[in-house]
């Protein structure tokens, strides 16, 4: 067999996601954030981040980074696993979870979202930088 009749697919031609994804699972009541993103958000373990609804809109979601002052976010944990792809940051929050599965009336187990563009919110006279999360992925697991 000759090369010319075979098409080459290695990381230079297929490269790895480098979106930046999170996932929120019932089944361990944990907010797992994936490298990337962390990396956007400039998140570490030990930082600590806030999530935001909107009112109106109550299926629209943010994260954000909390300052190093503000201790009322929830603290981001490393978290290294024996499974592929999992050095990752984690949180846990049993009631910020319910409401935000509440908030989508989902009954499934596991959802996975992605980070929007950077919005600019002024809350209590101060502006702070917000980035949505959005749904693009449903996992329906048995318990």
């Amino acid at each position: 067999m000759d090369k010319k009749e075979l098409n080459i697919f290695d990381k230079r031609n297929c490269p790895m996601s480098r979106r930046p994804y999170m996932s929120i699972s019932k089944n361990s009541w944990q907010i797992s954030l994936y490298k990337i993103l962390c990396e956007i958000l400039k998140i570490e373990a030990g930082d600590r981040v806030k999530f935001f609804q909107h009112k109106s809109r109550t299926k629209d979601w943010y994260i954000a980074k909390c300052d190093k002052d503000d201790t009322d976010g929830f603290l981001v944990k490393h978290y290294v696993g024996t499974k592929r792809n999992t050095d990752h940051f984690i949180i846990y929050n049993r009631i910020l979870i319910s409401a935000i599965f509440n908030s989508l009336a989902l009954e499934d187990n596991i959802i996975k979202f992605r980070l929007g563009a950077i919005e600019k919110v002024t809350m209590e006279d101060k502006e702070i930088s917000i980035f949505p999360i959005m749904v693009i992925k449903f996992l329906k697991t048995k318990h």
